[in-house]
C-alpha cells in the first residue's frame, strides 16, 4: 500500500514538473493570458489576466471561460461545445468581463501545447470608449443643429401669433364694453404673457448653440450664471432642489467666450443635480452658485450638499474616461467620463482654471477662476469695438 502511495506521489510530481515546464512561458508573458483546456476551463493564468477579468485579482484556475466573460454582441451566445475552436475561428470578436463589465477585449490564440491553448486578452477598452464618446459627440452635434434650427423657425409663427393677439387687443379696446369683451380681453392678455414666456425660453436656449469659435469678448459673468440656473429650471432633477445665487454685483465685465462658459456651467450644475439625486438622506437638497472678486482673479463657485466623492474618486475626477455614472445608457446620469476633463480644458482655453474640493457624504465644491480685466484692458476692448463699428 505504501509502495503504491509513493508511486502515486512520484507520478503527481512528474506531472506537475511537466505541466510547469509547459506553462513556464505563461508567467513570462507581459500581456494578459489564459491557458485553457479543450472544454474551455482555465488551467492557469498570469497576473495581468487576473487584474483584467476579476477585481479581486485571485487565481482563475478552474474557472470556466463562459462564466468569466461573455460576447459583447448579445446575439452571439456561447456555443454548447467546441468552445475554444469557436473562439479561435473569430479573433476579432469582442468580449466583456462578467465581473468587471467595463473591460472589453479580444481573445487571440498564441500557443497550443499538450492539449492546452494559450489565449491572449487584447484590451480594447480604451478604443471602445473613444468610439463611444465620438458616437455620442456626433449624435449630440446633430441634435444640437436640429434644435438650433427648430428654435430659429419657432420665432416666425410666434411673432405672427403675438401680432394677431395684439391686433385683437386693439379691436377689443374699440368694442362696446361688456362682460364678454372683458373676459376675452383678459384671455388675450394671459396669452400674450405666455407668448413672451415662450420667447424668453427660446432666447435662453438659442445661446447654447452659438458657434464655439466665437471670439473671447467682455461679458457679465453674473448674467451668464443666472442664465445657466434659469436653463436648469427645465430639468426634472431640479424640482426638489433649492438653488441659491450669491453673486458679487461689484464684479465688472470679464473676458471669456460666453457659449463655452455657459456649456461649462450647465455641465457643473448637471453634475451637482446628479449628486443630489443619489443623496436620499438629505432633507434640504441645495446648490449654491456664487461669484467673488479675489483681486487678480474672479472666482465662480458651484457647491452642492450631495453625495460627494471619496479621495480615490476625487483624485481621478479629471482623468479621461473616468466616471462613476453608468456608461453607454441614454438615461439621466449616464456618462462617458469626458465632462470634467472638457470643462477644465475649456476654462483653461479662456485663461482660467478649475479645481474641485469634495468630501464623501458631505458635498462637492467646484471653483472656477478667471482673470479679472484691468481698466486699461477694458478701455482697449471698448476702443476695438468702436473701431469695428466704424469699419462697418
Amino acid at each position: 500500500m505504501s509502495l503504491l502511495f509513493l508511486l502515486w506521489l512520484a507520478g503527481v510530481g512528474i506531472f506537475r514538473q511537466r505541466q510547469s515546464r509547459e506553462l513556464g512561458w505563461l508567467q513570462q508573458c507581459n500581456l494578459p493570458t489564459l491557458c485553457v483546456d479543450g472544454r474551455g476551463a482555465v488551467v492557469a493564468s498570469n497576473g495581468t489576466a487576473e487584474r483584467l477579468l476579476d477585481l479581486t485579482q485571485r487565481s482563475l484556475a478552474g474557472e470556466e471561460l463562459a462564466k468569466l466573460m461573455e460576447p459583447l454582441e448579445k446575439d452571439e451566445p456561447w456555443p454548447a461545445e467546441q468552445l475554444v475552436a469557436w473562439i479561435c475561428d473569430s479573433p476579432n470578436r469582442l468580449y466583456r468581463s462578467s465581473r468587471f463589465p467595463d473591460a472589453v477585449f479580444r481573445l487571440e490564440r498564441t500557443v497550443d501545447s499538450g492539449g492546452l491553448t494559450g489565449l491572449q486578452l487584447i484590451d480594447e477598452t480604451e478604443r471602445m470608449r473613444l468610439l463611444e464618446s465620438q458616437r455620442m459627440f456626433f449624435q449630440l452635434s446633430t441634435k444640437s443643429r436640429l434644435i438650433a434650427s427648430a428654435m430659429h423657425e419657432i420665432g416666425s409663427p410666434l411673432a405672427a401669433i403675438e401680432g394677431g393677439l395684439e391686433y385683437s387687443q386693439v379691436l377689443l379696446a374699440d368694442a362696446e364694453a361688456n362682460s364678454e369683451v372683458a373676459e376675452v380681453s383678459s384671455v388675450v392678455v394671459r396669452l400674450l404673457e405666455e407668448i413672451k414666456r415662450v420667447n424668453q425660453i427660446k432666447v435662453d436656449f438659442v445661446g447654447l448653440f452659438r458657434d464655439e469659435e466665437e471670439e473671447i469678448e467682455l461679458h457679465d459673468l453674473n448674467a451668464v450664471v443666472e442664465r445657466a440656473c434659469t436653463l436648469m429650471n427645465y430639468d426634472k432633477r431640479m424640482k426638489m432642489v433649492e438653488v441659491r445665487l450669491e453673486l458679487d454685483r461689484s464684479i465688472s465685465a470679464l473676458a471669456f467666450n460666453e457659449g463655452k462658459l455657459l456649456q461649462v456651467l450647465l455641465n457643473l450644475l448637471t453634475n451637482a443635480a446628479d449628486a443630489l439625486v443619489e443623496c436620499h438622506w438629505q432633507d434640504r437638497r441645495r446648490i449654491t452658485a456664487a461669484t467673488c472678486n479675489r483681486g487678480d482673479t474672479i472666482e465662480l463657485v458651484i457647491e452642492d450638499n450631495g453625495i460627494g466623492m471619496s479621495e480615490d474618486v476625487l483624485k481621478n475626477s479629471f482623468d479621461q474616461y473616468f466616471t462613476t455614472k453608468e456608461r453607454g445608457s441614454s438615461g439621466v446620469g449616464s456618462g462617458s467620463g469626458l465632462g470634467l476633463m472638457i470643462c477644465r480644458n475649456l476654462v483653461r482655453e479662456m485663461g482660467g482654471d478649475l479645481h474641485i474640493e469634495s468630501r464623501l457624504h458631505k458635498g462637492t465644491r467646484v471653483v472656477l477662476s478667471l482673470k479679472s480685466v484691468s481698466m486699461n484692458e477694458m478701455n482697449g476692448w471698448e476702443q476695438d469695438e468702436v473701431s469695428d463699428c466704424v469699419g462697418c
